[in-house]
């Protein structure tokens, strides 16, 4: 298997894998008891919507729709096919190239079959009545061993108000000796019955993220997931199952034995069953743009709007969040892709929102992937910062929630990702930085004509702008980046960034969370009366090669110095991969560790106070899934920081979705 063919099958499965384990947008709650952390889980040229003619407006807005029909398409129970032999043979070509028993992937080969057998495994947890053995016998040798599948002694390790963990002790696994075949797998099973007991259908997944093979054997170790969810609360599993199987050329492999590591039981008490109830209806659907935009998906309108206005389907859309009109009521203003206004939901005291874009002259029609609400002004209301692809936007708040484009600050490169704002040079206003990701088109080549998938420095040039503030108000932007010295590894693919005094001396530093390979962190000196970043994450130790997605700072373990979490993309089709020796020939091997690395997951740093951290492992902080956005926050108001994960990627109503 040369590199480019390897490399190949690793982005595709990598890329593939996070869709499947994914349907829409879904949160993961990462709880914190003290050191430990556990799974709970406008330019000139912009176009805005005020014009009862504006081209390209959409339902929801002051214009008239785009289109005659603002209802979803439906999806047809009849597959099409192709007339033309030469497309389905080339389909068929594409699909022998990916096929791993055809290309040489005999570790790939086992992971299919390997799955087929968990899957089934999971239908015995979930319909007990199915423990026959004509089933189990399909699964198992008959001198297959099993330690207990859910460990008989669970020690608690954390309990509040409504949530108790307890987790199983490893070194107290041990395998059945007097019960074997199917019935030791029966015996094993027995005790998720009461566990699973509930008026919802429980879930059942595996994910196998290694696989070894020997001539006569085989191991593959893999996460293990249970969820179950009942009126009045819930309960959510996680394991990592190492197991060892007997291979057959002839048939699906049998499982040998099966031993439990890092078993762990989150048991959730809350009315809606889980900690957190969707109210989005409730809040939202008296809204005419939720009902006839926000209702329907990226897939939806990337097929209605034409693709000139920038409506992207591998896209990502921010919010932000504040006080518009200074009643008291955090307001979200939501971005979204071009052609669709983009809106201000404005809190009433009952709970509900109200879409004022309108009136507060914010539906901007271009593509917009971030927004920040944040006084620049320092008149103590909330002006509103707007990344589009030409600009970041400057709208300042008259005090009552409505806004006016005060500047444009224009940008090299367009693709605007990310904005930020803090006072580095500390004159008493804030300043603001501006994250981008490509430079132009997709992925824009180096000067070498090559793109470097792991070490990319060739991506749009991230920007921080000066606020020199007058004392009359006015506003006055200037770039310093290169002043400063934050030209250094500026190109980087940026799709996040954080400030925080990391070092405690008083200042804002900043940590830049970059897609295709090394992250920054910048730290904000002063030298000789003037302020300088210094770029030193190989110093602190938190490049994190990997894609990285977002970053958030926070104690989590209360030492007094701030801690950091990146968040990545967990792929299990990567991580078996790059473990395999033909994933790149030997002139290559070193980059073997890099790419295991990208799929890996997220990453917590642990601070230790002397400008260093050290990177904490395991599951519980690392398995994010398709990770985006990350957040620190105590959600349960116990005084320890949590950990939230925005997770997912964009997936079609059909079943044949990947």
């Amino acid at each position: 298997m040369d590199f480019q063919r390897g490399f190949g099958l690793y982005c595709w499965l990598l890329a593939s894998s996070a869709v499947l384990i994914v349907a829409g947008i879904a949160w993961y709650i990462f709880a914190s008891n003290g050191a430990q952390v556990t799974d709970v889980t406008a330019p000139p040229d912009a176009v805005r919507s005020t014009s009862p003619k504006a081209e390209g407006s959409q339902p929801g807005s002051s214009t008239r729709n785009l289109g005659s029909s603002t209802r979803a398409p439906s999806t047809s129970d009849a597959i099409a096919t192709f007339a033309t032999a030469t497309t389905q043979s080339r389909l068929d070509d594409d699909s022998q190239l990916m096929n791993p028993r055809l290309d040489g992937w005999d570790s790939e080969a086992f992971n299919e079959d390997a799955g087929a057998q968990l899957k089934k495994v999971g239908k015995l947890i979930l319909q007990p009545e199915l423990r026959d053995a004509a089933h189990l016998s399909e699964l198992v040798t008959e001198d297959f061993t099993c330690a207990a599948l859910r460990p008989r002694q669970l020690d608690e390790a954390y309990r509040d108000g409504s949530t108790t963990v307890r987790r199983g002790l490893d070194e107290a696994q041990e395998l059945t000796k007097d019960v074997r075949g199917t019935a030791a797998l029966a015996q094993a099973l027995a005790p998720f019955d009461k566990l699973l007991d509930g008026n919802r259908k429980p879930y059942v997944k595996f994910k196998v993220i290694q696989v070894e093979l020997a001539a006569e054997s085989a191991r593959t170790p893999a996460y293990f997931e249970v969820r179950r969810v009942k009126d009045g609360g819930s309960v959510f599993v996680t394991a990592t199952w190492h197991c060892q199987w007997k291979p057959s050329a002839n048939s699906l492999p049998r499982l040998k034995s099966i031993v439990v590591e890092n078993h762990e039981e989150v048991v959730v008490s809350a009315p809606s069953g889980t900690w957190f109830a969707d109210c989005t209806q409730s809040v939202l659907a008296s809204n005419k743009s939720f009902r006839e935009q926000l209702m329907f998906g990226t897939n939806h309108w990337a097929n209605v709007i034409d693709k000139t206005h920038l409506m992207e389907l591998f896209s990502w859309y921010g919010v932000s969040v504040g006080d518009t009109n200074g009643d008291g009521l955090e307001d979200v203003y939501v971005c979204q892709g071009g052609g669709l206004p983009n809106c201000l939901f404005v809190q009433n005291p009952d709970g509900t929102a109200t879409d004022q874009s309108t009136r507060a002259g914010v539906d901007w029609l271009d593509l917009t992937r971030t927004a920040l609400m944040v006084d620049l002004d320092n008149d103590d209301d909330q002006d509103l910062l707007i990344g589009l692809p030409p600009a970041v936007l400057v709208m300042l708040n008259d005090g009552t929630g409505r806004y006016q484009l005060q500047r444009t600050l224009t940008v090299k490169h367009p693709d605007i990702q990310s904005i930020t704002a803090a006072d580095y040079d500390l004159d008493g206003d804030l300043d603001i930085y501006v994250g981008i990701a490509r430079a132009t088109g997709l992925l824009s080549p180096q000067s070498t004509g090559e793109f470097v998938f792991h070490d990319a420095n060739d991506g749009g040039a991230n920007r921080l702008y000066r606020n020199d503030l007058a004392a009359d108000g006015h506003l006055e932007f200037v770039d310093v980046t290169e002043q400063v010295g934050l030209e250094v590894h500026n190109r980087r693919h940026t799709l996040s960034v954080a400030w925080e005094d990391y070092d405690n001396d008083g200042d804002s530093d900043i940590y830049v969370a970059n897609d295709y390979g090394q992250n920054c962190l910048y730290r904000n000196d002063a030298v000789e009366g003037q302020r300088r970043f210094v770029e030193v994450a190989a110093e602190a130790g938190v490049v994190d090669q990997g894609p990285g997605m977002s970053v958030g700072w926070g104690d989590y373990d209360r030492d007094g110095n701030m801690d950091l979490y990146v968040a990545n993309m967990f792929s299990s089709a990567g991580n078996r991969i790059t473990r395999q020796t033909q994933f790149l020939n030997d002139d290559n091997r070193n980059l073997r560790g890099v790419y295991r690395r990208f799929a890996k997951g997220n990453t917590l740093f642990a601070g230790l106070g002397d400008g260093k951290f050290q990177e904490v492992t395991g599951a519980a902080v690392e398995m994010g899934r398709w990770a985006w956005s990350s957040l620190f926050a105590d959600i349960n108001n116990d005084g320890w920081q949590d950990l939230l994960v925005a997770n997912g990627f964009v997936t079609s109503d059909g079943a044949e979705d990947l």
